[in-house]
């Protein structure tokens, strides 16, 4: 019975050190694979590289006419996309979508049905890089079609903004997935004019999320004709509206009346406050270098330092943290004026 058991015993042993050798060759195997695909991608990268530079730049004959191999695919749509990324110009642009047009609609298709999700990503990122509007109809069947991540959803409605599709508010405002707010902000940095401004218009209508990456975009894309859009907002009845409008006002440094400001000074927020220490040292509004003071002794970091940066965006900035190290009886504030002062003197950019 012993022996029995031993012998048992040794055969699942040996059966299981035979499995665990035939999956170690196995993921050896397939990563020296995986490495020599690689290598042979980064050699016809490295023949092919100058050869398409000059046909980007100068219109020459095309660098290559027809692809014979996965590597050599690869490679030149990968070349393709570097150079997209880098090459400015609409004559560039044109030659770009014109080649991949020419070579890569139909793998570009082909992956756009692939089960693999981070090969259908990659097919969407190409159409994006590439402005491949003539692949409209592909999206739209991919955006009905499919059961979507929230990755999918976004890059798709990118494009969709990217090439102006005429139902593109309706979707944006029945996602299938819930966007992210970076999503929401990056779909409306791909809208035309036109199309922003109905987000504008029908703001009130929109949900609190998207409120907001209206505010932010109108903020990050400089969209300096929106300043009344922005009046308006600051007299909201949502403090977090107010305050990204504030926010809003000192990226984008348009100036604001002092009544505008008046409203937010007794506010104890302190996002607020450090809001308000941007605008003012932004905008350099010599009669609330006191309230500023008064901020180097808040509680929060966040808001001294913010208002220490205000106070040296001033010509006398020096001066007035200088006196604050020796006068202040408060020690957050003396502390705040000697690390900006340390840092004007070791020259730290800030």
């Amino acid at each position: 019975m012993i022996s029995f058991n031993f012998v048992f015993l040794l055969l699942v042993f040996t059966a299981f050190l035979f499995l665990l050798i035939s999956v170690f060759l196995y993921l050896i195997i397939r990563k020296a694979m995986n490495n020599q695909f690689k290598r042979k991608v980064e050699n016809y990268k490295n023949d092919y590289r100058i050869y398409v530079f000059h046909y980007l730049q100068n219109e020459e004959k095309e660098p290559i006419a027809h692809l014979t191999n996965k590597e050599e695919h690869i490679a030149v749509i990968e070349l393709l996309s570097e150079y997209a990324n880098v090459l400015d110009g609409e004559v560039i642009k044109k030659r770009l979508r014109d080649y991949v047009a020419d070579h890569f609609e139909k793998y570009i298709k082909k992956d756009l049905k692939s089960n693999s999700w981070s090969v259908r990503m990659n097919a969407l990122y190409q159409i994006e890089d590439f402005h491949l509007d003539f692949m409209i109809e592909p999206l739209r069947n991919y955006y009905n079609d499919r059961r979507l991540t929230e990755e999918e959803e976004s890059q798709l409605l990118k494009m969709f903004a990217l090439f102006q599709e005429e139902d593109l508010v309706h979707k944006l405002l029945n996602t299938k997935t819930n966007l992210s707010n970076f999503n929401i902000r990056s779909i409306f940095r791909k809208m035309d004019r036109e199309t922003f401004s109905k987000f504008v218009e029908r703001f009130d209508e929109l949900p609190k999320q998207y409120q907001l990456a209206v505010i932010d975009t109108v903020a990050s894309e400089r969209m300096l004709w929106y300043h009344l859009f922005l009046e308006h907002m600051l007299q909201s009845d949502d403090s977090e509206i107010q305050i990204r409008t504030l926010k809003a006002y000192a990226e984008t440094s348009l100036p604001l009346k002092e009544e505008e400001l008046e409203p937010f000074i007794l506010m104890r927020r302190w996002q607020v406050k450090m809001m308000l220490a941007k605008i003012i040292g932004a905008q350099r509004i010599e009669q609330y270098k006191k309230l500023l003071k008064e901020f180097l002794c808040d509680k929060e970091y966040i808001v001294r330092s913010e208002a220490a940066k205000a106070i040296m965006e001033f010509s006398d900035g020096i001066d007035i943290l200088t006196e604050v190290v020796q006068v202040s009886k408060d020690r957050f504030a003396k502390d705040m004026a000697n690390e900006w002062l340390e840092k004007e003197r070791s020259g730290d950019s800030y």
